[in-house]
């Protein structure tokens, strides 16, 4: 039981250590999109 609460605990911290830079990186990359869109009209 032990090694399953501990397998759990890492697969969550794993996912999240991939999820949240990721989703900043990704919305960093959007508003300078937007930026770049809006400096082109």
């Amino acid at each position: 039981m032990l090694g399953r609460c501990v397998t759990m605990l890492s697969s969550l911290l794993g996912i999240a250590l991939i999820a949240l830079p990721a989703g900043i990186i990704t919305a960093g990359y959007m508003n300078a999109l937007h930026e770049l869109k809006q400096k082109r009209q």
